[in-house]
């Protein structure tokens, strides 16, 4: 008889619970409960996917800084009294890495005038030497934005398109262009199929502006002959 007791008191607890409006509304939304996580994982892995990452590039620089040698004492003795070395090399140094010309020859070194893009269903990615076309000016007019979409016609051939026309030409031949007279050619690369390949033109000061932007540069310490670069760009 206590034993018939206990049980009915345990579905009568039973009964209080499952009439908790609570639980009447997990259980009758518990699909829920498997659609979020999965839906939740799907974004994730589609935002790891087409997210565009940034790389932090460094760099050091020892610099041979003069001001440390005959001098030396008077150097220490300026450093004990917390006075600045006017002298300093490594200041010297910082200064001319920040210097827009310098940075103006680096960009016009590594072209950066010019942007490689493939632009998928979702997503353009900017390239660099895994470029499967290049273009090379010979005789630049004052640049301007500007973009060109190319479409390979035939091995040899190709299209450029414009917002101002198209522009038809030959692989390593010459093709005079809104921007000036210039090269396309191809490169080891091979394009896909399921890409659309453009070049993007931009002024020269607007890509310097962008990278004095992102370049740091910073010494560990002050007696330090060290200087430390950094940049963050989408291309490592």
């Amino acid at each position: 008889m206590l034993a018939n007791k206990t049980k009915n008191t345990d579905f009568a607890h039973f009964q209080d619970w499952a009439e908790n409006p609570l639980w009447k509304a997990i259980r009758f939304r518990w699909y829920w409960f498997l659609i979020a996580p999965l839906v939740s994982v799907l974004l994730g892995l589609a935002f790891l996917r087409y997210k565009t990452p940034h790389y932090t590039i460094t760099a050091s620089l020892m610099v041979g800084d003069d001001s440390r040698g005959s001098d030396f004492h008077e150097t220490a003795l300026l450093e004990e009294l917390g006075l600045p070395d006017a002298t300093s090399s490594v200041e010297n140094e910082i200064e001319i890495l920040k210097s827009r010309t310098l940075l103006s020859q680096v960009i016009g070194d590594l072209h950066l005038t010019t942007q490689y893009l493939a632009s998928g269903h979702l997503k353009t990615t900017e390239l660099y030497e895994k470029t499967p076309y290049k273009i090379r000016f010979i005789e630049s007019r004052p640049i301007r934005p500007g973009t060109y979409r190319i479409t390979r016609d035939t091995d040899s051939t190709f299209t450029l398109e414009t917002s101002t026309g198209n522009y038809k030409g030959k692989f390593g031949l010459q093709l005079m262009l809104p921007h000036g007279l210039a090269i396309v050619d191809t490169t080891g690369f091979k394009p896909a199929s399921d890409y659309q390949y453009s070049f993007k033109i931009s002024g020269s000061e607007t890509v310097l502006d962008h990278y004095a932007r992102l370049l740091s540069i910073q010494t560990p310490n002050k007696t330090a002959s060290l200087v430390n670069l950094t940049v963050q760009d989408v291309l490592p």
